[in-house]
């Protein structure tokens, strides 16, 4: 490891790969694939399923870049954190799930505050 990168980068890394997880438990469970008691259905579920799914996957993705300081993890990272809240409104909307939309919102807001924060642009921007 880098010992100019922010320890917070390699952290980042485990708690992307945890959300990213979530997030495609999330997906599955929307899109009806696994059922553990009421699932929320209506118009565009299985859609916002899809998508939180797809989200989840780009969070894992951007899990290994950060771990390994990829110069691509930050602007991946960044442009996963936007759609992860699109992701969400599409949830919230689409289920009326407050629990399942707000699951969706938290990481990707934390992940935007902190790759926009100098030292973690810094560290990104020395690996190329």
């Amino acid at each position: 490891m880098d010992e100019d990168r922010p320890f917070g980068i390699p952290l980042l890394g485990i708690i992307s790969f945890l959300g990213g997880v979530v997030l495609a438990f999330i997906g599955i469970v929307l899109m009806g694939v696994i059922i553990f008691g009421d699932v929320p259905t209506g118009s565009g579920s299985f859609i916002a399923g899809a998508l939180t799914f797809g989200v989840g996957m780009l969070f894992i993705a951007v899990a290994i870049g950060a771990w390994f300081t990829l110069p691509w993890a930050r602007t991946v990272g960044l442009a996963t954190a936007v759609l992860g809240l699109v992701a969400g409104v599409i949830t919230l909307v689409t289920t009326g799930a407050i629990a399942h939309g707000i699951a969706t919102f938290v990481f990707p807001i934390f992940l935007l505050w902190y790759l926009n924060r100098p030292k973690v642009k810094e560290a990104f921007r020395n690996q190329e």
